[in-house]
C-alpha cells in the first residue's frame, strides 16, 4: 500500500492528506464535486488497504466547510469503512465546525447517527488558522 495519498485542494473539492507513517489523516476543505464517487474512489480504497495494517491509533480530522448531497454520501462511505473496522485500532474521528455553522456542525451530528460511531465535535472561531478556506 501507498503509505501516503495526497490531493490538492480546488475550487470545489477538499484536500485530503493521508500520511500513515506521521499518522496524519485529514480532509479539509469544500466538497462540491460533481463526480463524488470518482473523487472519494482513491480515499476509500487508501482506507480499505490501510486497514489491513493500522496503526495502533488513528485519528482522522474532518475539517469541512461546505459538504454537497453526493459528497456526504461518500464521506458516509468513508465513516462506515471506520464503523466496520474499529476493532482493529483506536479510532477517534473529529468533526471541526465553525462555531457559528449549525449546517455543518447538524451534517456531522447526522452521519454520526446513521454510523453509530462517536465523533468528537470541536468548534472552533471562524478566525482560526485551520480555518482559512
Amino acid at each position: 500500500m501507498e503509505e501516503n495519498l495526497k490531493i490538492n485542494k480546488t475550487q470545489l473539492s477538499p484536500e485530503i492528506t493521508f500520511d500513515k507513517k506521521n499518522n496524519i489523516f485529514e480532509i479539509y476543505g469544500k466538497s462540491a464535486v460533481e463526480n463524488a464517487d470518482d473523487f472519494y474512489k482513491p480515499v476509500l480504497n487508501w482506507f480499505t488497504e490501510y486497514f489491513k495494517s493500522p496503526n495502533e491509533n488513528t485519528e482522522i480530522n474532518f475539517y469541512l466547510e461546505y459538504l454537497n448531497s453526493a459528497s456526504s454520501v461518500q464521506i458516509g462511505k468513508l465513516i462506515n469503512l471506520f464503523e466496520i473496522n474499529k476493532n482493529k485500532c483506536k479510532i477517534s474521528l473529529n468533526w471541526f465546525y465553525e462555531s457559528d455553522d449549525e449546517i455543518m456542525y447538524d451534517a456531522g451530528k447526522e452521519l454520526q447517527y446513521m454510523y453509530e460511531i462517536k465523533f468528537n465535535f470541536k468548534a472552533i472561531k471562524e478566525d482560526s488558522d485551520r480555518f482559512q478556506f
